[in-house]
């Protein structure tokens, strides 16, 4: 398991990337590729190069603990059609616990410290992120390389990092 002080190295926006890579390896294991994951993808990796309070709003309705509770109310949503919305519901049924839970995990990664100061190098958004890393190694899947982010420091930008995008970190 990759150790918490590596972690603690690492911009908010490069752990969030990180969990997304993890993301995306826990699909390939689970071999649920088919399902459409293109907008949620894309929605997730926004985040490491958008304005992050802006980006919280457009993804809370996008999350499973939102889409699987909430039913569609049209004067609530900010982003999501119906059609979207009705997607995104057909794809968290379609999927599994692990899948929707790194997902919410994102989120809460991402939204931890949003509205204060990142302090102690943000140890709930670790614990998070090790949350994850457990479940991935519960299920042996492969994790993303940590050196990957090493250069994404939590040293820039008040500890959210620069922006980037997912071609910078997989080259």
């Amino acid at each position: 398991m990759i150790e918490r002080e590596k972690i603690e190295q690492i911009s908010i926006r490069g752990r969030v990337a990180f969990a997304i890579l993890c993301l995306e390896l826990a699909i390939k294991h689970f071999k649920l590729e088919t399902l459409n994951r293109k907008f949620l993808l894309g929605l997730l990796w926004s985040y490491t190069n958008s304005n992050v309070g802006r980006w919280h709003e457009v993804l809370s309705e996008c999350i499973p603990n939102s889409v699987l509770v909430d039913d569609f109310v049209k004067e609530e949503m900010e982003l999501l059609t119906e059609d979207q919305f009705n997607e995104l519901r057909e794809l968290f049924n379609s999927s599994n616990d692990v899948i929707n839970q790194i997902i919410n995990q994102i989120f809460w990664i991402a939204t931890e410290d949003l509205y204060s100061s990142i302090s102690n190098y943000s140890q709930g958004t670790i614990d998070t992120l090790l949350k994850i890393l457990k479940e991935m190694d519960k299920y042996e899947i492969d994790t993303p390389d940590i050196q990957l982010f090493t250069e994404l420091t939590i040293e820039e930008n008040d500890g959210w990092g620069r922006e980037f995008k997912r071609e910078d970190v997989m080259g």
